[in-house]
Order: C-alpha cells, then structure tokens, then sequence
C-alpha cells in the first residue's frame, strides 16, 4: 500500500546537514517527495510503500548527521500524490548544502556507498543573481549553479579529458539542475575554445553564453566569497589558464572586481616545450627557463639534472625549442615551480600537476635560513614583468655549492614572498588599493601563503583568501558566475 507522510522536524543545531541526510536517506528507501528548510527545522514529505516510509521515519532520528540536534518530529497523513523523485522544494528561505552525487555517472544520486559521493558546496552571496551556471575549468573541475543570494558548488570532477569524466560533468549539471529547481538562462565558461566546458557550452540552446577570463574567475571566487566589491589587488598563481592574449597565463597580477581586470604584473613568458608533456616531465621547464635566460651557455653548468636527463634529451628539446614546435608560451607559476624543482633534483617525472609544488613545500619546511633569491621587476606599459634570471643565476650558484636542497627550496619560497609584496607595494602607489585577493592552486602550499600574507599584512595590506571555496580550479566556477551576473 502507497502511504504519504508529512514530518516536521525541529532542530537545535544547524540545518545544513540535515537536508544533504534527508536527500540521501530518501533515497535509500526510494521514496518520492520533497525537504524544505522552514523556521527552526525541515519539512519533509515522504511517498511510498507503508514499510519504506515507516522505516524512513524510524531512522530519521537514529542516523542524524548532528547527534542530539533533533527537538520534535511530528508527523502527519498526506492524500497520495503520485509523484516520482525526490527533490529540494523551492523556498523563500536559505537552501543548504545538497547532496547530489552522479556516482562515477554509473550510480543513481545519492549513492551513499560511493566513495566519490560528496555535497556541494553552498555560498551565501551578498547580492542577488538571475540563474546561472558556471561551467569551471577543464581540471579539477566543479560546476556552480547559482539563483538570488546563494551559489552551490558541486562535488569535484575528475579532469575533464576522456568521455567518463564528461559524462560525469553532464550527469552533475542535470542533478544539480534537478534538485535545486533551477534552470540556468546564462551559462559561464572559461576562454580556452578546445576544453570540453567551452564546446558543451556552445553546444547549449536557449541561453546566453558568457567567456571569462580564468584568473580573473579566481579572483572572483575569492572577492565573493568574501563579500568584497571594490576595486582589489588579486594574486593568482597557478599552473595555468588562457589568457586573454592567447597565451598560458598563471603568474598574475591583477586589479580586479567582479566586473572586469587589468593585468597589472605578471612572470616573465618562457616557452613550455612539448605542451602538456611539460606538466608531467618538469626537467622540460628547467631547460626552458635557463635557455630562455642563458642561452646554451647553460649547459656549462655543473648541475645533476644534466646527469639524469642525458645531454642527448636536453640537446633535443633545445632544437625543438628553436624550431618553437609545440611550445606554447607561459607565465605560470606552476611551472616556475616545477622548474626549481627539477633543478634541486625533485623526481622528473609526475603523476599529478601539484607534485612538484608540494615537495618543494616539504624541503623549505626543513630549513630555517631566511636569504631569498633575487627577481627583478621589470616595467612593460602601465604595469610589470616578473624577471626570474636573478633567481636562476643564484640558484645555480648555490647548487654548483652542494648548497642543501632544503636551503635551496627554502630561498625560492622567500624570494617569491619578496618579489610579490614589493609587487604589491608599487600596485598600492599607484592605484590607493590596499585589500589583497590570493587564489590559484599555488596558494595551496601552505608555507608560501603563510609567509606572504604576514608580509602583506605588516605592509598594511587586508589580506583575504579562500575558506569554503577552493583556491585552485574548484572555485572557478564560482567566479565565472558571479562575473557573468554583470556581463
């Protein structure tokens, strides 16, 4: 027999949870319906077979995500609706996080016994957006639907670069779409015209399409979650993102709001020999950066790398170099890292693009010396270029010395907090602006944040940062919405 049941729940604690445990509880059971957040607690209603909605009641109190935050269930008879589905109810008041799992886009939502099941994350805006839907970057990639003052950030995907992770992209978007009753009229996506978000965007009927920049989008992420509209100084280090020039962007500078940027400084271009090859063998970067600085006269130097990659691979990559074959052009910070990396003799090749930045994180962490390697800045138009050759001539140096790795790592960290707040400081002269944004999987090294953000701060810089959003590519999709809001 189909049974309907309506059961107000109040609550002593934090409602949040509760609606991500509702969702997947009612799934469990199969059941039809719907949660809503009211004053104080969830209403819930249930439709079902008697023994499933009678086991969903039972349990409901039992498995409470928040140990003793339930007040008083009632519970009352409903006519039977026949509806299917069970979904969040549109209200007036604050929605939480959801609980809306595509299951590797094989399990149905909800499937607590995934391991990559997760709740998206919701972010309490302090404005109002029409509906719209952030398509994030092509790695570490999340989606953002957003609607009046709240955006919700799903789960993370895999890197979007085989048909399983799209398909997971595409099962994410529905659910959201699904649970949230929202139905996005905008669609926000990044520049790059061959990554998967920007062709399913095209692909999408009956909406306006926006582009944003992808740094740009991390400073957003940042100044919205933080609830900051003027004008700010955005730090966006990461392993890369299409620039507005055509170019890889990643070590940037930006003035920026919510409406638009200038690019105010960023690193000095250096060709990435082989594309993405470069990503997995960091020793290509380490060529890269000498040859760009030294010419060949580098290979004089008395460093291990040599050793290890063999002069007939590094002489190859140099004529490729020459012939600029599939070297694009970057300004990342990622790859300045994993360049250093390469040199102090890290492992050259990777297995995930953060590799090299977290080991080079370790190593700094071994050492208390306090020198910082040089780089200059450079004036280009109304802004600068970050030079790195003072950095490699000292490193170089240092390595020809047996210098200890940990010294060595320890010294690119703090020249690039040197080299960054005096960046800063010219910025501030310029333009008045004293608040900091920092984003980019770059700030995820925990030992270079910290240390700037107490040198911005002893310069009188206001300092913001991520806390619920990600700093590297899971939060551009928040961005890239609140940025489209304004387009």
């Amino acid at each position: 027999m189909q049974v309907r049941k309506e059961i107000r729940v109040s609550l002593l604690l934090a409602v949040d949870p509760w609606l991500a445990y509702v969702l997947r509880l009612a799934s469990e059971q199969q059941l039809a319906g719907s949660v809503r957040e009211t004053p104080g607690g969830v209403t819930i209603e249930v439709e079902g077979s008697a023994e499933s909605v009678d086991r969903f009641v039972a349990r409901l109190p039992v498995e409470a995500p928040v140990p003793g935050s339930v007040a008083r269930i009632d519970v009352r008879e409903l006519p039977v609706s026949g509806e299917g589905g069970f979904h969040m109810a549109a209200t007036g008041a604050l929605s939480p996080d959801l609980a809306t799992m595509c299951g590797g886009c094989r399990r149905r939502l909800c499937d607590s016994d995934d391991p990559r099941h997760g709740m998206p994350t919701r972010v309490l805006l302090d404005e109002n957006l029409p509906p719209i839907l952030g398509l994030g970057g092509e790695r570490q990639n999340t989606v953002c639907l957003a609607r009046g003052n709240q955006a919700f950030l799903s789960q993370q995907i895999d890197d979007l670069e085989n048909p399983v992770s799209q398909a997971c992209f595409r099962q994410t978007v529905e659910n959201l779409e699904r649970v949230l009753s929202i139905k996005p009229g905008i669609i926000a996506f990044g520049l790059h015209p061959a990554s998967f978000p920007v062709r399913w965007a095209l692909e999408q009927n009956g909406v306006r399409r926006i582009g944003v920049q992808h740094h740009h989008a991390h400073i957003a992420a940042c100044m919205a979650e933080n609830r900051l509209h003027d004008k700010v100084i955005g730090f966006a280090l990461d392993g890369g993102g299409y620039g507005t020039d055509g170019r890889l962007w990643g070590g940037e500078a930006l003035l920026a709001d919510r409406s638009g940027f200038e690019r105010a400084a960023h690193l000095a271009y250096v060709p990435m020999p082989g594309g993405a090859a470069a990503v997995r063998e960091p020793w290509r970067m380490a060529v890269a950066y000498l040859a760009r600085d030294f010419g060949r006269a580098f290979l004089d130097s008395r460093i291990p790398l040599f050793d290890e990659v063999g002069a007939a691979g590094i002489t190859g990559l140099l004529n490729r170099m020459d012939r600029e074959a599939d070297s694009p052009l970057t300004s990342s910070c990622g790859r300045l890292f994993d360049a250093v990396a390469a040199l102090v003799g890290l492992r050259q090749h990777l297995n995930s693009e953060t590799q090299e930045a977290i080991g080079l994180e370790k190593l700094a962490l071994d050492s208390r010396d306090e020198k910082a390697y040089p780089m200059g800045l450079v004036a280009e138009g109304a802004g600068w270029v970050i030079d790195t050759r003072p950095l490699f001539e000292a490193l170089l140096a240092d390595i020809e010395r047996k210098v200890p790795v940990g010294t060595l790592s320890r010294r690119f960290h703090n020249g690039l907090v040197v080299v960054l707040s005096r960046l800063a400081q010219l910025v501030r002269v310029h333009s008045g602006i004293r608040q900091v944004c920092l984003s980019g999987d770059v700030f995820e090294n925990v030992f270079l944040f910290e240390r700037l953000r107490r040198a911005l701060e002893s310069d009188g810089f206001e300092v913001f940062s991520h806390v619920k959003v990600p700093a590297g590519d899971g939060g551009l999709s928040l961005g890239q919405t609140v940025i489209a809001a304004r387009r």
